[in-house]
């Protein structure tokens, strides 16, 4: 395969040509006073480019994209819970814009939705987290000082056993590293640090250096432990190792809990959850241990799972359910008779958490998680069928999937059953969070350097006067944790763009403190609503730079590659017959 190139200047031409409006014509709707795109004088590229970013933006309706969040964030859809009430209005909604777009459904009979069955459980929140020992007993509150859920479906599941401390439960033989060291955990409850054993002075990139690889996500915590026999998994949460605060611990965990209905496992855990890192100190002081020595000892290479001689006990009583979410698909169809078999796809996730209980807004909205991503998916979609079809020589895919919140699990099962082959889709741009405060002089792509990702999206960004970041937290897994790794799971290549930190007209590090500020007062919480305040600037940028790539893609007869070694690499080769 071909390895993706910069943009030449025949595809320079074509874009001037778009947006010039010489081939195309377009109606754009004015936008309102407090909506409308902060004009600059300037061409992106003057002498070479000949395109304004006024003229790439009349691409854009930005009315259509505020009408879509607003919809898609009202109350009306309770959170667009999975397989709920909320769901289904989405769907519906979603559908209707694809047709009205003129995509095609690609699944059988020309549906634009994929089943994904589900099962629904909920544990019951007035349980207790009893600890014995010799020292004593001690009884802890869920919501407060732990949450857990069960992997057994059935209405009660009792647990009673001894917890072992396996630090960061990682087994990683390129790293020559095992933290279980040959121990019989079967049975036990497993105490597991989140995140990677940090890097040292002698070993900078031992687990990638600050980047979280895999073996850091709590969700292979929950894997290894299963393989290993275990019978429970208590993490210990640790803000600035986990990467946000207990309460998206609490919301995310304590709710309805979903998992795909299709994967059967041998040895599911009967207890999953987190303690507070109160609740865990506490309970190794009980052992004669001090947390603070087991979290330096589990930092080394010859560390050996720790027998508290302390036993947890609790009941949950679960509320289980069996029912159906849905991924929403289009297909915009290329020009060219062989090159259209072949796909650029955007994501974004549907989902968010519902609603829960109490007194007061109760209503997950998730309007910038991710109504603003839907909206920006279905903006970039109208964009690129104002395209002509001689132009876009490869197929667009537009994936709009469910479950993300709960584990990426729309888009897991969309990667492993995509309505085409998954070697033919080229690469996935997804679009989570929107930047709705204002324009940036900077983009992130998420694991975008893993791949030639980088190179396009960066040419991209560099019409717009804008530069490309990696993740600037990668220590908390942002790679690992939005639809594009499921993707990138069956060797597709895969990113996520969204905001940079360098907002224009701010002073410096306005951004990175309003993304701290949001993340600990919004995120994941019912405040994460529609806000009149809004200005679309940023997420017309955003919209932009994924317009150009996804063309740049569809236009290039390249492929797009992983960077050499890289793991999901090897699975592409492997995928691919070794191409």
């Amino acid at each position: 395969m071909k390895r993706i190139t910069m943009f030449k200047p025949a595809t320079i031409t074509l874009l001037t040509l778009i947006v010039s409006g010489t081939i195309l014509t377009i109606h754009a709707q004015q936008q309102p006073a407090r909506q409308q795109p902060a004009r600059r004088d300037q061409a992106a590229d003057p002498g070479t480019m000949q395109v304004s970013p006024e003229r790439l933006a009349r691409l854009f309706d930005i009315t259509t994209m505020d009408a879509d969040i607003r919809f898609l964030s009202h109350d009306l859809l309770e959170g667009r819970a999975p397989s709920g009430r909320g769901e289904a209005i989405a769907v519906e909604y979603i559908e209707a814009r694809l047709r009205m777009i003129g995509a095609e459904g690609p699944f059988e009979g020309g549906s634009y939705r994929q089943p994904v069955p589900l099962v629904k459980q909920k544990a019951s929140s007035d349980m207790k987290l009893g600890i014995s020992s010799r020292a004593g007993n001690e009884t802890y509150q869920f919501g407060t000082q732990f949450v857990v859920d069960s992997g057994v479906y059935a209405p009660v599941v009792d647990v009673d056993g001894e917890i072992v401390f396996v630090g960061y439960g990682s087994t990683a033989p390129e790293f020559d590293w095992d933290d279980y060291k040959g121990v019989d955990v079967r049975g036990k409850i497993l105490m597991i640090l989140v995140n990677d054993p940090p890097a040292t002075a002698a070993e900078p990139d031992l687990f990638a250096g600050r980047a979280m690889t895999y073996y850091g996500r709590w969700t292979y915590k929950y894997e290894i432990a299963e393989e290993m026999g275990a019978q429970g998994v208590l993490l210990v949460h640790i803000t600035d190792m986990a990467g946000y605060g207990w309460n998206v611990v609490q919301t995310s965990w304590s709710g309805d809990q979903f998992s795909l209905a299709s994967e059967k496992k041998e040895n599911p855990l009967k207890m999953r959850g987190w303690v507070t890192r109160d609740v865990a100190s506490e309970i190794v002081g009980m052992a004669g241990h001090d947390l603070d020595d087991l979290l330096e000892a589990a930092g080394k290479r010859d560390f050996r799972p720790v027998s508290l001689g302390v036993r947890a006990s609790t009941t949950i009583r679960n509320t289980t359910d069996r029912m159906t979410g849905y991924n929403v698909v289009g297909v915009l169809k290329g020009s060219d008779p062989e090159r259209s078999k072949e796909y650029v796809c955007y994501s974004a996730h549907l989902d968010h958490l519902g609603m829960g209980e109490g007194e007061g807004d109760v209503i997950y909205n998730g309007s910038v998680d991710n109504a603003s991503g839907v909206a920006a998916v279905l903006n970039v979609a109208g964009a690129l069928a104002r395209v002509p079809e001689q132009m876009r020589p490869r197929s667009f895919m537009f994936a709009l999937v469910t479950a993300e919140e709960s584990g990426l699990l729309g888009s897991r099962l969309l990667a492993l059953d995509p309505p085409v082959p998954d070697t033919q889709i080229v690469a996935v741009l997804n679009l989570d969070s929107m930047n709705m405060w204002g324009e940036t002089d900077d983009l992130v792509l998420v694991g975008g350097e893993r791949s030639d990702l980088w190179d396009v999206v960066s040419e991209a960004a560099a019409m717009l006067d804008m530069v490309v970041k990696p993740d600037p937290r990668p220590e908390v897994g942002g790679f690992f944790r939005s639809d594009h790794f499921s993707f990138a799971k069956v060797g597709i290549p895969a990113t996520s763009l969204g905001a940079g930190d360098t907002y224009r007209g701010r002073p410096a590090g306005w951004g990175a403190e309003h993304s701290r500020e949001w993340t600990a007062a919004t995120y994941h919480q019912p405040t994460d609503e529609y806000d009149e305040s809004w200005v679309y600037d940023g997420v017309l940028q955003e919209m932009m730079v994924s317009l150009i790539s996804g063309l740049q893609i569809a236009r290039s007869e390249a492929w797009i590659e992983w960077k050499p070694g890289d793991q999901f690499g090897r699975i592409r080769q492997e995928r691919r017959g070794g191409k």
